[in-house]
């Protein structure tokens, strides 16, 4: 044992009998919660002992012969001397590393640091100075321009106006309103998600109220920019159409009455309406959606912009996407976030160091941890590799995408409420935009790209997949309509060409040190070949067979559909062709993203333990409503055998949707031995909710690499089966000794945190909420059972100590080892 945790095992063999019974029996939710009694539970957080630290195949690997062989093969970055490493040094090395292997985890701890430079600034002007709308790149002299405008200056006007159809070619949208912004077509049928009873927005397509409390628009032919002089009440694009016009006409694709919406006590009319449509739109909030509040952009511009939905306007003389950068020569002041201005931006802000030396070797202000990293002698005047450059690409391809989207909640994982608060959504796809923010964080950022180990393209394409593709005419990559996929692909080929037009870098090493994230469903399936066959692929779907076709029920996804069009004769497979969707050594499959609130109920972020008497868990989408081969059919057999041979009764396996389990997601996870790792549409999160709340994963998909396979030993911690061995699965699952499943679950804790994503700053802080609240849940347990309260006052204070997340070591800070490793491979 390590010094800190021996008092919690004196405990142990302290204790009275009892938490009160064996099982401590606690009503939660839907159904009774097991807890183990209080003896077992101390034991349970006290057996992850150091026996095994120099053992197993991980952990045996010599990590002074790993880091010779990197040497050899890199000889410029420098390691430290094994001498120099005291033995409680190595030793905390080799636990920190323990449960991985390939050798890539020991040498990223001991490598040499390089020294912290101030980050270059660029002086190159653009055209017209951006007509005062967009950006300014000082580094390439070119104009980064927000929804509305386009041009090397940003001097012409973007519309996306709503609309029911979509042009056959050109570059003029299609759309049928008016000058004010009416549908001039309300009665024609057909639907898209721009469609709008109300006052459409003809820049973004988002709808707002007619009448008392209605939107006023730009005039027509206003300059790029033009604020809307009335902002007006949001009606929500997908909530609160109308399913009439109001003379008795109806409108089949609304959603509610006229009357609940235009009448005197509508939504749109009255400040005390019959309904609420909900302020869906970034920056409204309050009862009527009339509170103006901060909307999210990446790393909240730095505190040096105004963040309009997603696109940073700078302010002047700062550049960059979070405009981290100052124009040379220009002085440095401090940012919004500091001096008590717009307070609430600082959980959010983080400048990265270079940034911050920067501003300090040009007299300027900066505050927070990155100024202490630069500015305090001696604390940090260094940092490791890798060095990463992260692209300021076209807002078109990320920050647009944002201002787009028609609801806060899609594309990103947080956002601000009512008083400026944060609110973080567990979206789905959420990782693109937090990766990004992380990556413009993050001590490994460089703003010299000769320095850089690698290059980061930040493309939003799952944004653009879902919620805008088909919303309205456009953003198209290069067609009208077609597959989602296929734009993804072409965009892709056109941020390729933007990157060699502006840059040195992609052909230097034929782009593989360059790094994509692609968080879809099917992941870099649909990357185009001469793209993948080069570049470092972060995806959350490791298929590995060479000759494949798409998986997906979802058919607008299919990317083994063509599409042929004028303004693409050729179609699009074929650039797509001839490569895997993971190819192991060169991409990663990384974990989706699953914020600390989802894992609340998880022994291993100190909540009570549970018995875990579930034998086998699943709970989702079982396919009841969809195509054959959605999850390969695997979701609908299981669910039919369930059924069929009464597995419930017979074994207590749970698996089908909320329909036929109720209750707390995270209490059954944390409540069951076996949960199952199965495909949905392509990827599905089931790894990361199992190995999150401790329960030992039985993956079912064949040719598919797990989160962190290749990485982690984690065969020693998991189960494979057959996708054709689903019969007889819990007699199988049953018989497992106790001692096996024990061992499973000790390796699994080994490695667990490498899966969450917890070092950026608003995730740490609902971190360390959820970890204090668990252990008042303890205190709270122990008091009501009559313990000791000296007793219990020793354990809440040992439990303080040691509920702490190793976010030094979580999923970003795993990618970032890795790629140090990979270094070699890119030269």
């Amino acid at each position: 044992m390590l010094p800190g945790e021996w008092s919690i095992a004196l405990l142990v063999l302290l204790l009275p009998t009892g938490w009160g019974s064996k099982q401590y029996q606690v009503e939660h939710g839907r159904s009774g919660a097991n807890y183990l009694d209080l003896e077992g539970s101390l034991a349970w957080l006290n057996s992850d002992t150091d026996q095994d630290l120099l053992q197993g195949p991980g952990a045996a690997a010599d990590p002074d012969h790993s880091r010779q062989l990197h040497q050899l093969h890199h000889p410029h970055i420098i390691t430290q001397s094994s001498t120099s490493s005291t033995f409680l040094e190595r030793r905390a090395r080799e636990k920190r590393c323990r449960g991985t292997m390939g050798g890539w985890c020991g040498g990223y701890e001991q490598q040499q640091p390089v020294p912290l430079r101030p980050a270059p600034r660029g002086n190159r002007n653009c055209p017209r100075d951006c007509s005062g709308v967009g950006n300014c790149n000082y580094d390439t002299g070119t104009c980064d321009c927000p929804a509305g405008s386009q041009g090397e200056d940003c001097g012409t006007v973007l519309l996306r106006p709503c609309t029911t159809n979509f042009r056959n070619g050109g570059t003029e949208p299609a759309g049928h309103i008016d000058d004010d912004g009416r549908d001039l077509r309300l009665t024609d049928p057909g639907y898209t998600e721009s469609r709008c009873t109300g006052i459409c927005d003809p820049v973004t397509a988002r709808c707002f109220c007619d009448g008392k409390y209605r939107r006023v628009n730009p005039p027509k032919g206003s300059p790029p920019g033009t604020p809307a002089p009335v902002r007006g009440r949001p009606l929500g694009n997908h909530v609160c159409q109308v399913s009439d016009d109001g003379k008795g006409n109806r409108l089949e694709w609304g959603q509610v009455p006229w009357e609940q919406i235009y009448g005197p006590d509508g939504w749109c009319n009255s400040d005390t309406p019959v309904i609420t449509c909900g302020c869906l739109f970034d920056g409204f909030s309050g009862a009527l959606c009339d509170e103006v509040t901060e909307t999210m952009c990446a790393n909240q511009c730095s505190g040096h912009g105004e963040c309009d939905s997603g696109f940073c306007k700078c302010h002047e003389g700062w550049y960059g996407t979070d405009c981290a950068r100052k124009a040379a020569g220009q002085p440095m002041e401090p940012g919004l976030h500091e001096e008590g201005r717009r307070p609430w931006l600082a959980e959010a802000v983080r400048v990265a160091p270079e940034a911050a030396a920067a501003a300090l070797a040009a007299g300027g202000e900066v505050a927070g941890a990155a100024a202490a990293t630069v500015s305090q002698p001696g604390l940090k005047q260094a940092r490791r590799r890798p060095l990463i450059y992260v692209y300021d690409l076209p807002p078109a391809y990320n920050a647009r995408m944002l201002q787009y989207r028609n609801d806060k909640g899609l594309c990103t994982w947080r956002s601000y409420g009512s008083g400026n608060r944060t609110e973080v959504s567990a979206w789905t796809y959420g990782l693109e935009v937090l990766f990004h923010e992380m990556m413009l964080q993050s001590d490994h950022r460089t703003f010299d790209p000769e320095a850089a180990d690698y290059f980061y393209v930040p493309m939003y394409s799952s944004c653009f997949i879902f919620p805008l593709h088909c919303y309205a005419d456009g953003p198209w990559w290069h067609v009208p309509s077609g597959p989602r996929v296929m734009h993804v692909t072409n965009m892709m080929l056109e941020i390729r060409d933007w990157i060699r037009k502006h840059f040195p870098y992609w052909d230097r090493r034929g782009g593989r040190d360059h790094i994509w994230l692609m968080t879809h469903d099917e992941g870099a399936c649909y990357a185009p070949t001469e793209i993948y066959g080069s570049s470092i692929f972060l995806t959350h779907w490791g298929r590995t067979d060479l000759h494949h076709e798409s998986n997906t029920a979802f058919t607008p996804d299919n990317y083994t559909q063509e599409y042929v069009h004028p303004e693409q004769p050729n179609g699009w497979m074929h650039l797509i062709q001839g490569h895997p969707c993971y190819t192991p050594g060169k991409d990663l499959v990384i974990p989706a993203l699953k914020l600390p609130h989802h894992f609340r109920q998880s022994p291993l972020v100190f909540h009570p333990p549970r018995e875990r008497n579930i034998l086998l868990y699943l709970r989702g989408d079982v396919g009841k409503h969809r195509l054959p081969n959605y999850s390969r059919g695997i979701r609908q057999r299981l669910y039919q055998l369930w059924k069929d041979e009464d597995w419930r009764a017979n074994y207590n396996v749970m698996i089908g949707d909320g329909g036929d389990i109720p209750g707390d997601y995270s209490e059954h996870l944390a409540s069951s031995k076996f949960c199952l790792v199965v495909p949905g549409d392509g990827w599905s999160p089931r790894l990361e909710d199992a190995v999150l709340h401790g329960c030992i994963p039985v993956v079912i998909m064949d040719g598919v690499r797990a989160v962190w396979e290749d990485q982690l030993e984690f065969e020693r911690c998991s189960i494979r089966v057959g996708e054709q061995e689903l019969e007889g699965l819990p007699q199988q699952l049953a018989v497992v000794p106790q001692r096996v499943l024990e061992d499973m679950q000790r390796r699994l804790r080994k490695v667990w945190h490498r899966y969450a994503y917890v070092s950026h700053p608003i995730l740490a802080s609902e971190m360390n909420e959820v970890l204090h609240q668990n252990v008042r849940i303890w205190r709270q347990q122990m008091e009501d059972n009559k313990q000791d309260p000296a007793l219990v006052q020793r354990i809440t204070d040992q439990l303080k100590q040691r509920a702490v997340f190793p976010a030094h070591d979580d999923a970003f800070h795993t990618v970032l080892q890795w790629l140090y490793w990979r270094i070699p491979e890119t030269r």
